[in-house]
């Protein structure tokens, strides 16, 4: 079934020689059906504005599923000994806060100097800190802080994201 187009009907209708001329009662018809075309109006508006904000959301899903990650290709290896992390075997980025590099060791092999394909918990690594009683990680809000900003480090230095830190977890993009 066709929709009507209600903006004609609204628009149109009594000129001013028959508002002047009219009767009261033909005016106050007159009005109470712009009242309702405009309510009817407003009605098909939110519903076209909710149609598409549910668009928005599919494509933002697909797109985030299909989007390129730039960190794919960048190999990453963090040496505890020196405390620094090394992108593509070029680019090295220091780290000499003690706090950055104690998770920092948590989150590489020792050996292999890659990246550990796991999600962190923040709780558990603040329960895991506090006990060897470094108090710099002993809450989940500081670990969180820790990794955001061993995360906006790296970000600043290279321009490509390779950690994603949530407030309750954090792990890497792509190992490698």
């Amino acid at each position: 079934m066709a929709e009507k187009d209600y903006t004609k009907d609204l628009f149109e209708g009594m000129s001013d020689e028959t508002f002047q001329n009219g009767s009261e009662k033909e005016l106050i018809k007159h009005v109470y059906m712009q009242i309702l075309q405009s309510q009817i109006l407003e009605t098909k508006l939110i519903s076209d504005v909710a149609k598409l904000k549910d668009e928005v959301k599919f494509l933002r899903k697909q797109l985030s599923r299909n989007q390129f990650i730039s960190s794919y290709w960048n190999h990453l290896r963090y040496d505890s000994r020196l405390k620094q992390i090394t992108v593509n075997n070029e680019f090295r980025i220091d780290f000499r806060d003690s706090e950055m590099t104690d998770l920092l060791a948590l989150m590489f092999y020792k050996t292999s100097m890659k990246p550990k394909p796991a999600k962190w918990q923040t709780s558990d690594l603040a329960k895991r800190f506090d006990n060897k009683q470094i108090v710099g990680l002993s809450t989940p809000n500081n670990v969180y802080k820790v990794a955001h900003r061993i995360n906006k480090r790296i970000q600043d230095e290279t321009n490509i994201s390779f950690l994603i830190v949530k407030p309750k977890e954090f792990y890497w993009f792509h190992t490698n």
